[in-house]
């Protein structure tokens, strides 16, 4: 059986920059060591 996604609501800011109310889908959570992120995204 498949794991539900997650959705997680977004709003609108300059910060991000999404113009419009949004939704993040996450459809695979797994951890990774900090040595391995990079930059910030968005």
């Amino acid at each position: 059986m498949a794991a539900p996604l997650v959705r997680i609501a977004a709003e609108p800011s300059p910060r991000h920059g999404l113009r419009k109310p949004s939704q993040l889908v996450v459809d695979k959570l797994f951890s990774v060591p900090i040595k391995a992120v990079g930059a910030v995204v968005g």
